[in-house]
């Protein structure tokens, strides 16, 4: 079973800090089946939000960890 990481209602560039740190370390502890971001809490974000995503999926990619 794949690794999840739950985001929270609102993500925005106060919380990015935060977020970044939580996507990093669930990335690194994820096993050969992959992480899954939830996003369905998610009701307000902002730019800042895609970015992090966006980091997640590059640094999926390079480790070769599926990413949902």
């Amino acid at each position: 079973m794949s690794a999840a990481l739950a985001l929270p209602a609102q993500a925005a560039l106060e919380q990015a800090p935060a977020l970044l740190q939580q996507i990093d370390a669930a990335l690194a502890a994820a096993s050969a089946e992959g992480l899954r971001i939830d996003a369905s809490a998610l009701s307000a974000f902002d730019t800042s939000t895609v970015a992090l995503l966006l980091h997640a999926q590059r640094i999926a990619r390079e480790r070769g960890v599926p990413l949902q």
